[in-house]
């Protein structure tokens, strides 16, 4: 029996890099990025963001098994909203692997929906500062009879983009292309081509575009060539940033984080963290899990400190059917697959995940990273080198909620 293709890409884009342009802000579905206040925040959404950063963990430890010593860095914020639009349209026992993967059990579908709003409309206007913005788009075949609640669902809560497109046209790459340049303030200029759209129903878009300066940047005169140990045997020579100032940090004898803010009231932070010496990060990233991160974020203080940071450039592309499958959604990529919340058309199944993202810091700020450090001792002021591989985190304090996660292997392997 021929099986219609649901085909979902998933990106997201990091960029460190002065605040000198324009502020991006979506189309007329868009929130209206009106100032907004952690109180704004309802039990809900805070518990949304909590879902999201449960299933974020589980992903990133999938990926991460799955990954060797490659770099790795995702959005565990942008998967979860794009599978909540593709929930959205999910009946049956599809809609439940869905929602125990994405760890929604104990939430109604319009709480989830709503919450889904709520943290889209405060995040993209909680520290105008920071650039951040979230987009969606829907694309789906012409002539396909989509069911109406799952268009006004995906269009109200998670203000997505919906339009009809014959994917046979000439133009119509050009079309969904321009979209993602457009939503990407033109960093990634492309994400399917001509052979992709064959045979395809429907295509789902969802794009994070973060860029943000530090709160305290770097100076670029301090910056100095080091060594940077990728393990025992083997290091690599990497532009070590360099500050001396107050930074909030907590360390145990598993690791030291060390917490760097952006923007003007530190809503959004990264959160480096580094297993010691004697250690590895696979050994820290199996074990560093949603407990992990609260135990850190409660646990923070000042800490005097020299902290050198690499820098460093990574562009990320993975299929996530594999990871998705092994956390219980193996479902919506089969021939089981229930989506008749999304068309009356039958055997519509799931057949790909892509997520795609990328990032650089350096002196100015960042729009995402991951990174873990090292302590060391000096004779005038304790020192914070990240001088080996590191976990890096940027989340989102008074929501919570964890917009990318990544471990750096090798800050001088330069994006492709």
């Amino acid at each position: 029996m021929k099986r219609n293709i649901l085909f979902l890409i998933v990106f997201s884009l990091c960029l460190i890099a002065p605040m000198q342009c324009s502020d991006k802000s979506t189309e007329s579905n868009s929130p209206a990025n009106q100032p907004a206040s952690p109180s704004d925040l309802t039990s809900g959404d805070k518990a949304l963001a909590q879902s999201d950063n449960i299933f974020g963990f589980k992903l990133f430890h999938e990926i991460l098994n799955e990954s060797g010593d490659d770099n790795v860095f995702i959005s565990p914020l942008s998967v979860a909203l794009a599978l909540t639009m593709i929930y959205n349209g999910a009946n049956g026992t599809t809609k439940d692997v869905m929602q125990t993967t994405l760890e929604l059990q104990g939430m109604t579908s319009e709480e989830i929906n709503q919450s889904c709003r709520n943290l889209i409309d405060i995040l993209t206007a909680i520290d105008p500062s920071v650039a951040f913005n979230i987009a969606n788009s829907i694309w789906y075949r012409e002539g396909i009879p989509l069911q109406q609640d799952f268009i006004d669902v995906n269009a109200q809560y998670l203000y997505a983009e919906v339009q009809a497109i014959d994917f046979g046209e000439s133009g119509a790459v050009d079309k969904i292309n321009g979209w993602v340049s457009e939503n990407t303030n033109g960093k990634i200029r492309s994400i399917v081509d001509v052979d992709q759209l064959q045979n395809l129903v429907m295509l789902l878009l969802n794009a994070i575009y973060f860029k943000g300066s530090w709160s305290d940047k770097f100076n670029a005169d301090l910056t100095t060539t080091q060594a940077f140990h990728i393990d025992d045997q083997n290091d690599v020579e990497c532009d070590m940033m360099m500050k001396e100032s107050t930074f909030d940090s907590y360390a145990n004898e598993n690791y030291v984080a060390v917490r760097l803010p952006y923007g003007g009231d530190s809503a959004f932070n990264m959160i480096a963290v580094m297993p010691p010496a004697n250690s590895d990060i696979d050994r820290l990233a199996d074990q560093f899990d949603m407990d992990e991160w609260k135990t850190v974020l409660s646990n923070l203080h000042p800490f005097d400190c020299d902290l050198g940071l690499p820098k460093f450039e990574i562009k990320y592309e993975k299929s996530l059917v594999e990871a998705l499958t092994a956390l219980g959604m193996g479902e919506a990529f089969g021939i089981m697959a229930d989506f008749s919340g999304m068309s009356a058309m039958s055997s519509l199944q799931l057949s790909n995940v892509v997520h795609k993202t990328y990032i650089e810091v350096n002196e100015e700020g960042t729009e995402a990273a991951a990174v873990t450090g090292g302590l060391i001792i000096t004779t005038i002021t304790p020192a914070v080198l990240f001088n080996r591989p590191f976990l890096v985190f940027v989340y989102e304090k008074n929501s919570g909620a964890i917009i990318f996660a990544g471990r750096v292997m090798d800050p001088t392997v330069a994006a492709q």
